[in-house]
This record gives structure tokens, C-alpha cells and sequence, in this order.
């Protein structure tokens, strides 16, 4: 006579109804797991205690610690769940706040979660409620809160930089300090540091002129400004000076856009790096003049 299992508990498993019959293993019932997979197990298998869940218990390593009434933060355990899909036994929750949440235990013993959410939009509504007005940030004044907000829900203020620019910033940006200007004062950093090079003149970089007669590993044409257009399939030739890009033009061989670079070289550069060779480092001024050497041999 067939044993009837159905409702009965195993280890994790609860026998729901019997699925089919097999030959040799007999009657092969449809069990719930208590992570809510459901898995079918041989009924000699389920009476023998070989099969205790559907395979999560052992992958999740240890059984699952019950963590009834205690409270982490605002939560308190009230229940165990179920097990997700990673196998981490999810508890129900109740916050301080009274809303119920379902979470894995996980979350607020090793993660740090305090609230269902509640903590989270409290602080935030703290922090957007704050009255920045006459406030200074660097060099920008807070002027007054506006109705725009910025990604992550951030209140957007109009604020006044001392060059006179009115800019719009979140409440989040100007606490964290990324901001402390409406830009100018990176600009100001960025020419500060151009000036301070000796062997920047002219909006020129000296050094990365000369740098420019070497030749890059990622070059395919032989020579620093010229390149293939795939587009136009030729070769075309640039040259860059005093922050200005100058088109050399298109050619069908590499080796006459190569002339034309080379020639646009010692038109721009060339006379420019003489004239102020004694602001270069000393390495770099000799390998502008071995450079210079090889054009008169050649």
C-alpha cells in the first residue's frame, strides 16, 4: 500500500502530492522547500532522512541562526521568511516606524541596514530642510533654494561665485565640498600650472614639441601627425601649434603626407623650439639637436 506523505514535514521539505511513479524508485513525491524551491524526492529517500531540503541547507553551509526578537537598529526579527535564490535565510522585519519588511538576515547583521528606508529619507529630509541661505562655500554664496533637484533627488541652489556667476549646485555637492566655484578656480589652478613651466611660452609646450619628433609605439604611418583615413581611404597629414590644429591636407601616399608634416615642421616648430631652446631641460635640448644633426645628414 502506498504511504500517503502529503503535508508531511522533512527536514526542510514538505511532501505536497505525489508526482509520478518510477519503475525502480518507486513513488517520486513533489516536496516544498522552506526557500521555496520546489524539487521532487523519492519516498524512500524522504523517510530514510536522505533528503532534508532541496540541496540549499548544504550549499548555504550552517542552518540558519534564529535571530527571533532581537533588533538591529530600528528592525526587529519577528519571523523566519524564506530563503532566496542565493540561499540566505530572509527574516520579516519590523521597524520602529511600523512598516514590515522581508530581508535577509545578512543585511542587518553584517551590512549595516538600520531601518526599512525610514532612517535613510529622515536624514535626507534633514539635510534637504537645512537653510543654506548667506552660506559660503569656497567661493560661492547660497542664495536661495530652488524647485529643481538633481539625479539622486538632491535640492538644487542658486548660488553666486565671487567672479560674479550664478550657478545652481545640489545641497549634497556644496556639504561634500566638490564644489567651490562656478569653474573658475579650475581654470585659474590650470593656468597656474601652465605658467609655472619653464618651457611653457606662447601657449606652447617647448618639451612636447620636441617630443613630437619621436615616434609613438601606436603609430602606424612612420610619423608623428600623420594618419589613414578609413573613410577617404588616403593619408592625410596635421600639424598642431600654439593650441591651433592646421590640416595639411589628403594624399594617396603615405610617403607624401609624411613630407608634408615634415615640411609644416620646419615652418612652425623648428624656428620656434631655436629661438627658445635655453628654456628646455638639458636632456631635451640634446635631442633636439641630434634632431637637428640628422636633417643635415640626410
Amino acid at each position: 500500500m502506498k504511504k500517503d506523505l502529503t503535508g508531511q514535514k522533512f527536514g526542510m521539505l514538505t511532501a505536497l502530492e505525489p508526482a509520478y511513479t518510477d519503475p525502480k524508485r518507486g513513488v517520486i513525491w513533489r516536496c516544498l522547500c522552506e526557500c521555496g524551491t520546489e524539487k521532487e524526492i523519492p519516498t524512500n529517500y524522504l523517510m530514510r532522512g536522505q533528503n532534508k531540503s532541496c540541496g540549499c541547507a548544504a550549499r548555504g553551509g550552517k542552518r540558519r541562526q534564529d535571530i527571533t526578537g532581537q533588533t538591529f537598529g530600528r528592525l526587529t526579527a519577528v519571523s523566519f521568511s524564506h530563503y532566496n535564490e542565493n540561499h540566505m535565510d530572509c527574516w520579516l522585519f519590523r521597524c520602529a516606524c511600523g512598516k514590515e519588511i522581508v530581508m535577509p538576515a545578512a543585511n542587518v547583521k553584517w551590512k549595516g541596514t538600520q531601518s526599512c528606508g525610514c532612517l535613510r529619507s529622515e536624514r535626507l529630509h534633514e539635510i534637504h530642510s537645512m537653510d543654506l541661505t548667506g552660506q559660503r562655500f569656497g567661493r560661492l554664496t547660497a542664495l536661495q533654494s530652488t524647485e529643481e533637484r538633481d539625479s539622486c533627488g538632491s535640492i538644487l541652489w542658486e548660488c553666486v561665485c565671487d567672479c560674479g556667476a550664478h550657478v545652481r549646485y545640489s545641497v549634497s555637492n556644496l556639504n561634500s565640498g566638490n564644489v567651490q566655484s562656478c569653474g573658475c578656480l579650475l581654470d585659474e589652478y590650470r593656468a597656474r600650472g601652465t605658467s609655472n613651466r619653464s618651457d611653457a611660452l606662447e601657449n606652447t609646450n617647448i618639451g612636447a614639441l620636441i617630443g613630437t619628433k619621436q615616434l609613438h609605439k601606436n603609430n602606424t604611418s612612420g610619423c608623428t601627425g600623420v594618419c589613414y583615413n578609413q573613410k577617404r581611404q588616403k593619408w592625410q597629414a596635421y600639424i598642431d601649434f600654439q593650441k591651433k590644429r592646421y590640416f595639411l591636407g589628403v594624399y594617396d601616399v603615405c610617403e607624401d603626407a609624411v613630407n608634408a608634416r615634415k615640411k609644416a615642421e620646419r615652418a612652425l616648430h623648428d624656428p620656434f623650439i631655436t629661438k627658445n631652446l635655453d628654456f628646455v631641460a638639458e636632456d631635451t635640448r640634446e635631442k633636439f639637436q641630434t634632431y637637428l644633426l640628422q636633417l643635415t645628414q640626410a
